[in-house]
């Protein structure tokens, strides 16, 4: 196990804080903050690398770190993974019809099925959760609130989108996944995950997105942010078919927290500036 840390031992009432926790294929990661208090925003990761399960590993930091078995104001589980699946709104007449898109898309077992409104597009994103990791998560936390990594982009993204002509494609590359986010003038056009080994299998999901999306070479813009160097690579290389490739600017209203948020994944970052 390998963890990078900005969270400091100075004692806080977490009561007035947010615990986020982003669980992603090989690892996580945490922030807290006190959304009324500048310089307060702490994060930290995690990656796994032992012969344990997921589920052990995860249990084995969570249960015996004392930052986590604090009161918080809000908990929050962000599932940073590729098993979701859209639905319009219309479409969305209960739970168990979402079930039902859910398997009928994805192959399903053991998991624990889950739905985030996004008020943004009028659209349901359905999600699957290990069953015992989403017990484990509901006994060790009180009323903990479940989130699509997604559901957060798509959420934030959405109303920009809506300024200029411009359709806009917004991907975060980290942790050898890659996040596209398509919408045009605030409608939510595409939405996935792409696992990869190679930066050039990366650059080759985004330009087949763009090309089947039927972007605009010239006019419409692609956002990137992430992991510097991977962010990089991945502009040198789609930088010779696209002309507007812009970074995605850091939200002023997070960065008076705290400059530990600037490492942070974007999900992290944009989750207290949505209404989810």
């Amino acid at each position: 196990m390998t963890e990078n840390s900005e969270v400091s031992n100075i004692d806080i009432n977490t009561r007035l804080y947010t615990l986020s926790i982003r669980l992603r294929s090989n690892g996580f990661s945490f922030s807290r903050y006190d959304i009324l208090s500048e310089n307060s925003y702490e994060y930290k990761d995690y990656s796994f690398h032992s012969g344990a399960s997921y589920l052990q590993s995860l249990e084995n930091i969570i249960l015996n770190d004392d930052i986590f078995l604090q009161p918080y104001k809000d908990v929050n589980i962000i599932i940073a993974g590729n098993r979701f699946t859209l639905v319009p709104q219309e479409f969305a007449e209960d739970e168990e019809t979402l079930k039902k898109f859910y398997r009928f898309n994805i192959e399903s077992e053991n998991e624990k099925i889950l739905n985030n409104t996004l008020i943004q597009t009028s659209t349901q994103i359905v999600f699957g959760v290990d069953k015992d990791l989403h017990n484990f998560l509901m006994r060790t936390f009180a009323g903990p609130k479940f989130l699509h990594s997604h559901s957060i982009l798509n959420e934030y993204f959405a109303p920009k989108s809506r300024l200029g002509n411009n359709a806009k494609m917004m991907c975060q590359i980290r942790d050898n996944k890659l996040d596209i986010i398509c919408h045009k003038r605030g409608k939510l056009i595409f939405s996935n995950g792409f696992e990869f080994s190679d930066i050039n299998d990366a650059a080759f999901y985004l330009l087949s997105c763009w090309k089947n999306i039927g972007y605009n070479n010239i006019l419409d813009i692609l956002q990137l942010t992430g992991v510097n160097e991977q962010t990089q690579a991945l502009n040198e290389i789609v930088s010779d078919y696209l002309t507007n490739i812009e970074p995605v600017v850091f939200p002023a209203q997070v960065f008076k927290l705290g400059k530990a948020s600037i490492n942070a994944p974007f999900d992290l970052i944009a989750l207290p500036l949505c209404e989810l």
